[in-house]
């Protein structure tokens, strides 16, 4: 058994199979032993376990066929039977079957089945259209797949303006009077209360002039020391009335001469129509595109990277990836 463990390890099955064989047939008993028992199991490792363990059986069989007497007759049946037992326990323990039981012919046949077709691949669905559409008090937007409401205002009837005419420069004064909402306001000096907006008295277009002149801050500035004496005045004889008439003219004058003059002493500057358009557009668009970065993040931020605003205001995206809007 140990030449023929070396001969399988070193891959000589048949010559260490026909080794054992014949070795392995000379007993006609005690294959209920543990040396039998390991030469059964290394035959089954070998490929010879089937052929071996019925000639094992026959050769007890007329072993047995040999006996005399009616009584050893069943005696010989009996170990017979026990033989065939044993023999049975020992091939249903091995661990590996012979070689032929573990493959067939149909293993090696190619196979006749039909490869699946492989399946196409699905239709992806057309993208939603950019869109922005005025529905009563809202205002339906689509973009990039994502779809959102907004309120009314000011500053979506100008960018939607800007967005029917992408890479064209549209003036203020243009653009304030479009849209039937916004039309009004063409006169329209006043604006939006959001203090992260500043103001911008600046322009190139002509202007109305400084708000005071020279001869009139100063004219201001000597009434102002003027009141303010009377006011003491006032105060010192306890006079109610008089000291509330100036302490009120007093608080005119500081607020005009505040209104006239900005940062450093600077004189402020009357705005132009042009200036006061320019200021109420700029202001309501950052307002609303605010607003937009709140419910539509993506199309905020492609809409603050693309609308420029000033004297003249344009929508600028990409010409390479040119974008449809949907009114």
């Amino acid at each position: 058994m140990s030449l023929a463990r070396l001969w399988q390890h070193q891959g000589k099955m048949v010559e260490a199979r026909a080794l054992l064989e014949d070795i392995y047939g000379w007993f006609t008993e005690g294959f209920d032993t543990k040396d039998l028992r390991d030469a059964a199991a290394l035959l089954c490792e070998l490929g010879g376990v089937g052929t071996e363990v019925k000639s094992q059986k026959s050769k007890v069989k007329s072993q047995k066929s040999k006996m005399g007497t009616d009584g050893d007759e069943h005696e010989c049946s009996d170990e017979w039977e026990k033989g065939r037992q044993e023999d049975d326990k020992l091939i249903a323990r091995s661990p590996i079957r012979p070689f032929a039981s573990s493959f067939s012919p149909q293993h090696l046949a190619p196979s006749t089945q039909p490869l699946p077709s492989p399946q196409p691949p699905p239709n992806p669905q057309p993208p939603a259209p950019n869109t922005f559409r005025l529905e009563g008090e809202y205002w339906t937007v689509s973009f990039a797949g994502e779809t959102c409401r907004l309120k009314d205002a000011r500053g979506l009837h100008f960018i939607v303006h800007l967005l029917q005419q992408p890479h064209q420069e549209v003036h203020v004064l243009t653009l304030i009077t479009t849209g039937e909402h916004v039309g009004e306001e063409a006169a329209d000096t006043s604006s939006f209360h959001d203090a992260s907006l500043a103001f911008d008295h600046t322009d190139s277009f002509s202007d109305a002039g400084d708000m005071l002149d020279p001869q009139a801050r100063a004219a201001y500035r000597q009434r102002l020391s003027e009141l303010q004496e009377e006011l003491a005045e006032a105060q010192q004889f306890h006079d109610l009335g008089r000291s509330e008439r100036l302490a009120a003219e007093i608080d005119f004058l500081a607020q005009e001469l505040s209104r006239a003059v900005g940062l450093g002493g600077r004189a402020r500057r009357a705005g132009s129509p042009a200036e006061r358009a320019r200021v109420n557009i700029t202001r309501a668009i950052k307002i609303a595109l605010r607003k937009i970065s709140e419910h539509h993040p993506t199309l905020g931020q492609h809409l603050a990277t693309t609308i420029k605003t000033g004297a003249y205001c344009s929508y600028t995206p990409d010409v390479r990836m040119p974008i449809t809007w949907l009114g």
